[in-house]
């Protein structure tokens, strides 16, 4: 191996070291609502718990890659060990296709953009489906380039079972299929070929579609619940645009908007050509784009369009453009340094440079906490303290934070569908055996805190901060 070689190598081991330990630590005792939920799936799959599960509404596949992870150490710390390094397997494939689409040092500059930045960093961090399900859009893609250039129709087929495994982790991978349809549409190379992502796709997908089927009555139904469970309205169709610079930084940004102007400079020299039987216009017009920067154009506009539709919106949502525009961004900065003059190309290092460290600074501050943060919220608190009392024949009545209760103490949930005035009028009929309830005092529903204390068939128990725990004994007739 050379010593360029070796440099290289060298700076790509440090950049998957560090993306490593950045979305690792520290590692969380306490897991809020979402995180909790593919946790307690993965407890039903490994452990054959039968208390909760939302497998009617939740993709499946997360939470197997978690409860395989417990045949080599059944903990939850493992789940987030799954996570983190998945996060960086990533961070690779990004490196991988900036090589692959442009060169090595796009590959390498993409990789510390997506590596190092602050908010892809944290949500790497969550036990949730977001960073996972886009290292598996990553792998898809770059094995899709690759089965292209190789025209190998295996390399098509396992492309097809990994954007598969991306969308059983997180359904809104789903309209990227509209991507694939670019891809094959201005590749021209890869028609073929993708009769067999195709066969990838819908083979490894069947299996599951029976399996809903069979369980829930109709094949599509997961889909459908999934879709309704966030169809409250939460912002409007600018959302998305004012939240960018909270989750891309401003390296990303600036890199992006360096491409821009450095790609209509480059258009603005070349010349369209005239159209031919062989190739209309447009394809000439796809051509002067470049038909692969064209792909990761069209990845960011559907997506950004889908989601900026959908009536309930989170800055994290957005997070499935991370990949084509970092990969923008970093042929971005590509174009700057290769400027001739040195000197002008060492002050834009310098430049690069600082935009990096007052951008990547946030997400380095966290290797200063201990590895285990010990912190306890107040419902993991309640839950240990309900396990304590040792009585797992009792249900627990929730009306707020279930799947959290689900997974740390491994009672029956029996969720109270009617939170306002109507509790009352169905009450003891839905709530028929023994069990605990949880107020909080900072959540507007019924019943209030008032009544619980002076209804008979409830025994305050202890307080956690804003929670109350609550016996519950049905009253005898």
């Amino acid at each position: 191996m050379n010593k360029k070689k070796l440099f290289i190598v060298s700076i790509i081991v440090a950049i998957l070291v560090f993306s490593f330990l950045l979305r690792l630590w520290p590692l969380q005792v306490s897991h809020w609502w979402d995180e909790t939920v593919y946790l307690q799936n993965s407890e039903v799959i490994f452990s054959g718990r039968a208390n909760f599960d939302e497998f009617w509404l939740r993709p499946p596949m997360l939470s197997i890659i978690f409860a395989g992870s417990y045949f080599i150490y059944h903990h939850l710390f493992t789940a987030a060990v799954m996570v983190a390094l998945l996060g960086t397997l990533g961070v690779f494939f990004v490196y991988l296709l900036g090589k692959e689409l442009f060169n090595e040092r796009v590959g390498i500059l993409a990789a510390l953009l997506y590596g190092f930045s602050p908010f892809l960093v944290n949500a790497s961090h969550w036990i949730m489906a977001t960073m996972p399900s886009m290292t598996f859009l990553a792998i898809s893609f770059y094995i899709l380039l690759k089965a292209t250039k190789k025209n190998n129709k295996w390399l098509y087929l396992f492309s097809g079972i990994i954007f598969t495994i991306s969308m059983l982790i997180r359904f809104t991978s789903i309209p990227l299929l509209a991507v694939v349809v670019a891809y094959a549409y201005l590749i021209k190379e890869s028609r073929k070929g993708m009769l067999w992502f195709g066969y990838g796709l819908v083979g490894s997908m069947l299996p599951y579609l029976i399996w809903v089927q069979i369980k829930y009555g109709f094949f599509l139904s997961v889909f459908l619940h999934g879709s309704g469970a966030v169809s409250d309205q939460v912002g409007n169709v600018f959302y998305y645009f004012i939240y960018m610079f909270e989750v891309f930084s401003a390296i990303i940004i600036v890199g992006f908007i360096l491409y821009i102007i450095f790609k209509i400079r480059d258009f603005k020299k070349k010349k369209l050509g005239v159209a031919t039987k062989n190739k209309s216009k447009l394809q000439i017009f796809f051509d002067k784009l470049g038909r692969y920067e064209v792909v990761l154009y069209v990845w960011i506009i559907i997506f950004f369009s889908y989601m900026s539709i959908t009536p309930h919106k989170e800055p994290r949502y957005i997070l499935p453009i991370a990949v084509p525009l970092v990969l923008l961004a970093a042929k971005g900065f590509d174009f700057l340094l290769r400027r001739k003059r040195q000197s002008t190309k060492v002050l834009f290092i310098f430049i690069i440079f600082v935009l990096a460290i007052v951008s990547f600074w946030s997400s380095f501050t966290r290797l200063d906490q201990p590895l285990i943060n010990t912190y306890e919220a107040d419902n993991l608190k309640a839950s240990k303290y309900l396990v304590s009392l040792d009585k797992p024949d009792y249900v627990f009545y929730a009306n707020n934070d279930w799947p959290v209760y689900a997974y740390y103490t491994g009672l029956k949930i029996e969720i109270l569908e009617n939170w306002d005035e109507y509790f009352y009028e169905v009450f003891p009929n839905n709530m028929p055996e023994q069990g605990f309830f949880v107020y909080y005092k900072n959540v507007p529903k019924e019943p209030s805190e008032e009544w619980l204390d002076s209804e008979e068939s409830f025994t305050r128990l202890r307080e956690f901060g804003e929670l109350v725990v609550y016996e519950y004994i049905p009253a005898t007739s």
